[in-house]
């Protein structure tokens, strides 16, 4: 029998050795499961293929997509943790939950169950916004550090002089973290709960195999729940067991869809444009918000900067010219803040398409080559002139928003699996060639 004992205080050979030992076989723990299974009907794995952005990404050009906060409702009113969710997924489970209390009084629900004796939401909605905002206040500081160490504050004289100097930041870390909206919404960083249409019924340990092997997978009130989540339209994480996904595609849940938000034939097509916005409409202002609030760390930290240059002199004695301490020239750098309307004012909107479309370019890894990185800009800013700003930066976002480039999409370990029968492929052979092909498919001009 397997040990799940995976958690997050495994070195990393330890760590992946018992995580793909729970991915293939804690599904076994389930009645009629007897060999290894990624998912069953009721059981998902949202850490594979392009199910890990659901609710995250529009099911059309695969632009990224965060909840219209107007629509999200309170589960029950009068809660004082004020959880929230598109109100469709309120209604299933509240239906879903009454259904549950009716099947305790009657005795078809173990009461004796550590974690599943009883059905309340205990985390929703997590504002991704609010997370993008509290992602740059730890940004900032690092930037400045940054400016410091490389002794950049005698050069950094105002937001012109800044902006190199940021992009140079960028290629350093955008290697390893997001840096516009777009891509924050997307990473590691943000729970699958800012969707709107997920929610959890326990708080536990995400990393924890064997609390999820003990109280859930183990737990006859599993079976039980899981069957039940089904019939209202959810699908169970595999990994995180109690947390509940609204299945779009569910007929269940396409008829709560229909009777609180309105398509008449509700699909993830015609459901997620009216229930969520589309992030990179958006990005250029938040992008200057962030540079913005880059540069006035410094101005904050370091209002003036006084600076010593070595001037030169000729000795009455001689015609040779010399420098020394007595020489020296003073200069002093004086900053202040800067405010977005300043900004701009001073600089016109398709200036930031370029900034814009090298930053998407180093953070999603996708790396076009200059060439093509200025037929891109240039598209961008011939569409916003001759059209409008939003179908210029909507070209922009075309060309970074794929996934398929993404360790663990379905085009990713397609890849993976067609070059592991070479012997001498590598692991960098595959991003090479999962990156010459979204680039390829990404390359239209219009």
């Amino acid at each position: 029998m397997p040990q799940f004992n995976g958690n997050n205080q495994l070195g990393s050979r330890d760590m992946l050795i018992n995580r793909q030992i729970y991915n293939g076989y804690i599904l076994t723990l389930l009645q009629n499961v007897t060999e290894p299974t990624i998912e069953t009907l009721q059981i998902k794995d949202f850490q594979k293929d392009e199910k890990m952005f659901y609710g995250r990404l529009d099911a059309d050009v695969r632009n990224t997509v965060f909840p219209r906060p107007e629509l999200l409702v309170p589960f029950s009113v009068g809660r004082q943790d004020n959880l929230v969710a598109m109100p469709f997924v309120v209604r299933a489970f509240n239906d879903m939950k009454a259904k549950f209390d009716r099947d305790f009084r009657n005795n078809l629900v173990n009461p004796d169950s550590v974690a599943l004796s009883d059905l309340n939401v205990a985390k929703a909605y997590a504002n991704p916004v609010q997370a993008y905002n509290d992602y740059i206040n730890l940004f900032t500081p690092q930037f400045f550090r940054f400016v410091e160490d490389n002794n950049y504050l005698k050069v950094l004289s105002d937001f012109d002089s800044f902006i190199p100097i940021f992009m140079e930041f960028v290629e350093i870390v955008s290697k390893s973290v997001p840096i516009t909206r777009t891509m924050y919404f997307l990473s590691k960083y943000i729970s699958p709960r800012t969707s709107g249409l997920v929610l959890e019924i326990y708080e536990g340990d995400y990393g924890d195999d064997k609390l999820k092997e003990n109280l859930f997978y183990r737990d006859r009130n599993f079976e039980y729940i899981k069957n039940l989540a089904y019939v209202f339209g959810f699908m169970i994480d595999k990994h995180v067991p109690w947390r509940l996904v609204a299945d779009l595609s569910s007929p269940r849940m396409k008829r709560y869809i229909r009777e609180t938000i309105g398509p008449s034939e509700p699909t993830s097509t015609t459901t997620l444009p009216i229930t969520h916005v589309k992030t990179y409409p958006d990005d250029i202002n938040t992008l200057v918000t962030l540079m913005i609030s880059c540069y006035n760390e410094v101005a904050r930290q370091r209002p003036k900067t006084n600076i010593l240059n070595p001037a030169s002199t000729v000795n009455k004695n001689s015609s040779m010219t010399t420098f020394g301490e007595n020489c020296r020239t003073r200069k002093t750098i004086y900053r202040e803040a800067v405010s977005f309307a300043e900004i701009q004012s001073e600089y016109p909107d398709t200036y930031w398409f370029s900034i814009y479309a090298k930053i998407r370019n180093m953070e999603t890894g996708i790396h076009y080559d200059e060439a093509r990185m200025d037929f891109i800009i240039k598209n961008g800013i011939d569409l916003a002139n001759s059209l409008d700003i939003p179908s210029g930066l909507g070209y922009i976002a075309r060309k970074f928003d794929n996934v398929e480039h993404f360790g663990g999409s379905l085009f990713y370990d397609q890849i993976s699996q067609d070059m592991a029968e070479d012997p001498d492929a590598e692991g960098k052979d595959v991003e090479e060639k999962v990156l010459r092909s979204v680039q390829a498919s990404n390359f239209k001009i219009y």
